[in-house]
């Protein structure tokens, strides 16, 4: 019976360690934007291009191959945003009536809102 306990004890630190581990990530590594319609994207991304709705900016997590990481998922979830489509790098997201692009390239990503 008392190893029994011991496990759920276990197991419950263990989810409680990757609750905060997430919440830090989303919180410290992540902010809104007000030109996005409050699209997430990276603090330690560094925007290299803006022309009108489209934003690039220059992250060194971003590839081709592997898209964006899954945290970054995850927070643009968490902010109630819903991936409608995907094709290659470029991936779609709506929340209500707002629509924006995000491009994943070479440890470069875009993100264009749609008007």
């Amino acid at each position: 019976m008392r190893m029994k306990s011991i496990k759920y004890v276990i197991l419950l630190f263990i989810f409680l360690f990757v609750g905060i581990l997430y919440y830090c990530i989303s919180v410290t590594s992540y902010q809104t934007s007000e030109d996005l319609n409050n699209f997430p994207y990276p603090k330690n991304a560094y925007l290299v291009y803006k022309n009108g709705n489209v934003y690039g900016y220059d992250w060194g997590k971003a590839s081709v191959e592997n898209g964006i990481p899954i945290f970054y998922k995850l927070v643009i979830k968490q902010n109630g945003w819903n991936k409608v489509e995907q094709e290659g790098g470029n991936t779609t997201y709506i929340k209500g009536s707002y629509k924006i692009n995000l491009l994943s390239d070479r440890d470069y990503i875009e993100i264009t809102k749609d008007l």
